[in-house]
């Protein structure tokens, strides 16, 4: 589980960072995270990153090019919002990872339905 998790958040980073411009050729060494208490710690750091980075983007953003260069197969460009929308699948997929694992040692994870997410976050601004 811990390896899963490190790969979503790697691919967070290299996508966070294809954002601000600029284009790592390889993931992080997820090999630092020996406890997943160092993990969550970095992973808040870039999920402040994130939210910075979509907090200032405009429509005009999102319709515009987003170039970038990947790791294998080289240079492309596609509209922002395809690329913000391809990380948000990419978690969604590895989450659905998680739970499964986390239900065969007999445990009940949170749910990961994108609208009890909206629920949530509508109950907490009208509390």
């Amino acid at each position: 589980m811990r390896d899963t998790l490190a790969h979503i958040w790697g691919a967070e980073w290299i996508w966070i960072e294809r954002f601000e411009g600029r284009s790592p050729a390889s993931l992080p060494d997820v090999g630092q995270f020996h406890e997943i208490s160092a993990l969550r710690s970095r992973w808040l750091e870039d999920e402040a990153r994130l939210n910075k980075f979509v907090a200032r983007v405009t429509q005009d953003d999102l319709s515009g090019p987003h170039e970038y260069r990947t790791m294998k197969f080289g240079q492309y460009s596609n509209p922002l919002w395809l690329s913000m929308q391809h990380l948000v699948n990419h978690g969604t997929y590895h989450r659905g990872q998680i739970t499964t694992m986390l239900r065969q040692l007999g445990a009940k994870p949170l749910s990961t339905d994108l609208i009890h997410f909206y629920r949530e976050r509508s109950a907490a601004a009208n509390a």
